[in-house]
């Protein structure tokens, strides 16, 4: 009646927190909105992002998770999280269960993030806001606006694009007289 159980072994931290913080690619605080259902070894979680402190991030952000193995993490909507995540695939985030990412809990005492971080819930949005302060928080909108402008830039040339062009047409131009007139006397 035995059953083989594997636990979730992490390496242990010999950097500082604010080391630590340089191996991911988005830190936020925010909310859990909603949860899927686990397919396969994953889930996601839906989280409207409070405040962002590094990387790039809608304002509501999908972040994938282990939700099958001995380490996964535990998401239910309505719990406030600080997130550090990173890409797995181009614009997917995801976290796993030994990265810095903890839930804030009301009672201090039911905090076991406090001895894996070094410091509990508030003291860390405190450090974060410290060192990398509060980013912009994307939204569609945003993206919209940034896209056009953009475009817009990439429509007009720089000085020295602009020699290159009037200077190859001008050889395409020469090019084609010379060979207008050559055939067609």
């Amino acid at each position: 009646f035995a059953k083989i159980l594997f636990a979730c072994d992490c390496p242990p931290i010999k950097q500082t927190a604010l080391q630590q913080c340089k191996n991911y690619a988005v830190i936020f605080e925010g909310k859990v909105d909603s949860v899927s259902a686990c397919v396969g070894t994953n889930a996601i979680a839906y989280f409207s992002v409070s405040e962002l402190f590094k990387g790039k991030a809608f304002n509501q952000t999908v972040v994938h998770f282990d939700c099958s193995t001995s380490c996964q993490l535990s998401f239910s909507a309505n719990e406030t999280w600080i997130i550090y995540a990173n890409y797995y695939k181009y614009g997917d985030l995801e976290v796993n269960f030994c990265s810095r990412s903890r839930k804030f809990f009301s009672d201090s005492t039911k905090d076991y993030y406090t001895a894996n971080n070094g410091m509990n819930f508030k003291n860390e949005l405190a450090f974060l806001k410290n060192n990398f302060g509060n980013q912009s928080i994307l939204t569609q909108d945003s993206i919209a606006l940034q896209h056009a402008d953009e475009a817009q830039r990439l429509t007009h040339p720089t000085g020295v694009q602009a020699l290159w062009l009037v200077g190859i047409s001008l050889v395409v131009v020469s090019a084609f007289l010379y060979f207008f007139n050559k055939y067609f006397k």
